[in-house]
């Protein structure tokens, strides 16, 4: 078989399932809109073998020139005549003959603004799809001299592997001489292939003896997407439809495991678009599970948070949870805590490991992510038969007590998860559970104003307090363990728990009292209102030593508010808004301020008044250093729960935490560092 120079096919792609669904099919147009649009991007090359190419890319006034290398073979004076017939000067040192394939990048420059042609996907172009041929053929008999010409005709087959030179497209266009190099486009004007080839039949003149080639009627192009697989990165030219087919060849061929190639293709869509996304994850992605971790760690460190992920949004999220495994694996546990402060519910991701592998996490970055887990994950988790109320947990973390509607406490072995026994007695459900500092009791606030005394080690109802006009909504005991102090109407109250008497009643506030902490000496008593007022008591003159006014002066937080004092006693925690602020208690002036980036509902400050933990919307809890106001340690559980219960307890050492949701327990341990 013989081949005759012809016209041109289609250009690249690949029909893949993760394609950009965010862009809108474009509509075919009528064949007098792709014969003007095929004008307007199809050059003449002339030369020794004069033909024609595409203008197919643009940077500052170097236009870039795609057509078959057999038009610019060997090296001549040629010019490129566009459409308004203008001729430019092609430089022959800037030609790029590409390997493998008849093609070939030319380049020329000019002020004139010159259509830039659009690239399709070669690979959705299939049999019996319409497609056009664009080009400018050699006068012959009748047509004297070149005329711009484009014919329809259908795709007619495809090699299942590229023919000599790239050759891979079929089709029955009608071509000439002359229109060599010049693009393929489909049923919507985009460029699928390069133009080159025509096949022939050989026929014997009888006269002479002599053989010629007749042609068949049909032709070949090069698909565009063979252009963009042996083109170097750096020498693809900028076509802003080009990034999105780029990323999605990307894609597709990680998922086939051909990661480097995968990488190319990122690398050369970063090109086309530097803000495009996703193609700067998946590169991250496909180096790290190539080895090159500080590579993908900077592939994500430069993307700019409002880069084109398109529908795809939530990509950023996963880039930066990417970020702190990476970071994590590196030994840089402070960085990899600052990281994942910033992501909203990476919970989701993380417990998904199965979702993960469909966002292209590699075996290698998966492991890591595997690693990382045990530091934010629940080491145990306890099913029980009804919901939890609320938490409570002795100091040295071993026992755990639950309080649940069928007005029933339940104390479970933290370290089994077992059940040890149930606890009965109840008038109501409990709404606030403590276990004293020296862990012999519990205290329960109900719903109905009582509060109950057990003795832990017996399970023994020492005794029913009453007096509030409202539910419990906080308790608490003193460092020393012998009185009890109470929140649930306007008043704080304090009881002796060896006599289960009251001792004494706060009336100091006109709204109902939220929270209420001992100082570490048990001599003052902090409380703050639904207004976020905070008034100090005496303890032992069962007055008012100062109030600390809220900054907003009106009720404009209603979830829990929280105070707490600081191990020297000196200081004063409050939550205001989102952030928790460290108070010097003799000036009132601010020391510290903690700055949660997720809406906190609930704070807690360990007895050593040196670390807060707030629990966040996000359903996470977060500890706090108190001096510097860094983050220490994130911990994650149900990724769907929307706990938004004052759940927590906490043991004194800090080193095991304790929160609950609907009938799951979660419990956190972890050893020193």
């Amino acid at each position: 078989m013989k081949f005759y120079s012809g016209l041109s096919a289609a250009i690249i792609g690949t029909a893949i399932v993760v394609m950009q669904p965010q862009f809108v099919v474009p509509q075919a147009l009528d064949e007098q809109a792709i014969a003007s649009l095929g004008k307007e991007i199809t050059v003449v090359i002339n030369g020794q073998n004069p033909g024609s190419g595409v203008i197919i890319g643009k940077k500052d006034n170097t236009y870039y020139v795609l057509t078959a290398k057999h038009v610019v073979a060997t090296q001549d004076e040629y010019e490129i005549l566009t459409p308004d017939g203008t001729k430019h000067a092609l430089n022959y040192g800037t030609v790029k003959k590409l390997s493998g394939v008849d093609l070939a990048l030319v380049q020329f420059t000019s002020s004139q603004n010159y259509r830039v042609a659009e690239i399709a996907d070669s690979d959705t172009t299939t049999e019996g799809a319409t497609v056009y041929t664009s080009g400018w053929p050699h006068p012959g008999r009748a047509i004297t001299e070149r005329i711009y010409q484009m014919t329809a005709g259908r795709i007619s087959g495809r090699s299942r592997k590229p023919l000599e030179d790239g050759y891979a497209l079929i089709y029955t266009n009608i071509t000439r001489s002359g229109m060599s190099g010049g693009p393929v486009l489909d049923a919507q004007g985009r460029v699928v292939g390069i133009h080159g080839r025509a096949e022939g039949v050989p026929i014997v003149d009888p006269e002479n003896g002599q053989t010629i080639d007749i042609k068949s009627g049909f032709n070949l192009a090069i698909p565009i997407k063979s252009f963009l697989e042996v083109s170097a990165i750096t020498d693809t030219p900028p076509n802003s439809s080009l990034a999105p087919l780029l990323l999605a060849w990307g894609e597709k061929i990680h998922k086939e495991n051909q990661i480097k190639i995968a990488a190319d293709y990122y690398q050369k869509a970063l090109l086309q678009d530097a803000k495009l996304g996703s193609a700067s994850f998946f590169l991250g992605l496909a180096k790290y599970e190539l080895g090159d971790v500080q590579g993908a760690i900077s592939s994500w460190q430069t993307v700019d948070r409002n880069a084109n992920y398109g529908k795809y949004v939530y990509r950023i999220q996963l880039m930066q949870l990417a970020l702190a495994v990476a970071t994590y694996g590196k030994g840089d546990r402070q960085g990899c805590l600052e990281i994942m402060n910033k992501l909203d519910k990476p919970h989701q991701y993380l417990i998904e490991v199965e979702n993960l592998k469909k966002e292209l996490w590699g075996d290698r970055l998966l492991a890591d992510t595997k690693k990382m887990m045990p530091e934010l994950f629940p080491s145990k988790t306890i099913e029980t038969s009804s919901k939890v109320y609320a938490v409570a947990i002795t100091t040295d973390g071993q026992t755990l007590a639950t309080a649940h509607p069928d007005k029933t406490i339940k104390l479970w072995n933290v370290s089994t998860g077992e059940l040890k026994t149930t606890l009965t007695g109840l008038s109501a459900t409990l709404s606030a559970l403590t276990i004293s500092p020296d862990g012999q009791i519990l205290a329960g606030g109900s719903s109905d104003s009582s509060i109950k005394l057990w003795n832990l080690r017996t399970g023994e109802l020492k005794s029913t307090l009453t007096g509030h006009s409202a539910g419990i909504v906080s308790i608490v005991f003193s460092p020393d363990s012998q009185t009890l102090a109470s929140a649930g109407d306007t008043t704080v109250k304090l009881w002796d728990v060896g006599k289960g008497q009251l001792q004494t009643t706060f009336t100091g506030d006109k709204t109902p009292v939220n929270s209420i902490a001992f100082s570490p000496d048990g001599q003052t008593l902090a409380s703050v209102n639904g207004r976020g007022n905070i008034n100090l008591w005496n303890v032992k003159t069962r007055q008012i030593n100062s109030t600390i006014n809220s900054r907003s002066g009106r009720r404009s937080i209603p979830m829990f508010l929280f105070v707490g004092f600081s191990a020297d006693g000196q200081t004063l925690a409050r939550r205001t808004g989102d952030n928790i602020e460290f108070l010097n208690i003799r000036t009132q002036q601010v020391i510290t301020t903690i700055e949660n980036n997720s809406p906190n509902y609930f704070a807690s400050l360990l007895t050593n008044g040196k670390t807060m933990i707030t629990q966040n919307f996000d359903n996470t809890f977060k500890f706090w250093d108190v001096t510097t106001g860094k983050l220490q340690r994130i911990l994650y559980g149900n990724s769907y729960a929307d706990n938004r219960q004052k759940m927590i307890a906490i043991s004194s050492d800090g080193k095991t935490l304790a929160s609950a949701y609907d009938k799951k327990i979660w419990i956190w341990h972890w050893p020193d560092r």
